[in-house]
């Protein structure tokens, strides 16, 4: 099932079961997890993707957290607090402009992220399950079974070399395995990505 639930550490894991595909990421929230198994671009080995987890993701999650920090003392300042209020409206403000660079296209704006900074404490005091456009996606985890053969699958076994392609050409697609992204290669010699795995494998 390509959507499940983890209760170690409460994340919905979507792995993706689609021939060369290994998409497997956990998030916090089950639209989340329907949404990206519903509609995300399958990521391939050598090819680009927008999954991958990164340290700079990881960074970005302890900015949120430290503007969420900054908006929460805003709302409680008081007169007794040692600092004016413009600081607090400050560290939001600075804030928002520095998460505004990591997040696009999800938000473009620092003005677009006060407005996400507002909605995740709205959603905090609810009591609401909530999880901010962009930040729940960079969990990559590798499948299961990445460190043995992949079963070929009906589906793929059924895809064969174009015949277009001379031995000159499936030469070349070989060589560019390891160097060139799936997609780049496909688009060259006018194959689909299922057909340069058919050559691989052949």
């Amino acid at each position: 099932m390509p959507v499940g639930y983890r209760e170690k550490d409460g994340r919905y894991t979507v792995t993706c079961d689609k021939p060369f595909c290994y998409l497997s990421i956990a998030v916090h929230t089950l639209p989340a997890a329907t949404e990206l198994d519903q509609h995300h671009v399958c990521p391939f080995i050598n090819g680009t993707t927008k999954y991958a987890g990164s340290i700079t993701m990881q960074l970005v999650e302890q900015m949120w957290a430290k503007a969420d920090e900054a908006f929460a003392k805003l709302l409680e300042y008081n007169d007794t607090d040692n600092r004016d209020k413009s600081y607090h409206q400050g560290e939001c403000r600075m804030a928002a402009e520095l998460i505004a660079i990591f997040m696009t296209p999800h938000f473009k704006t620092g003005d677009e992220i006060v407005r996400e900074i507002v909605k995740r404490q709205q959603m905090k005091a609810a009591g609401e399950p909530y999880e901010t456009p962009g930040l729940g996606y960079r969990i990559y985890e590798l499948p299961k079974d990445a460190d043995k053969p992949r079963e070929v699958k009906t589906a793929e076994a059924r895809i064969a070399v174009p015949g277009k392609l001379s031995a000159e050409d499936i030469s070349m697609i070989k060589f560019m395995k390891d160097t060139q992204p799936l997609k780049t290669i496909a688009d060259l010699f006018d194959i689909t990505m299922a057909e340069v795995g058919a050559v691989f494998r052949s």
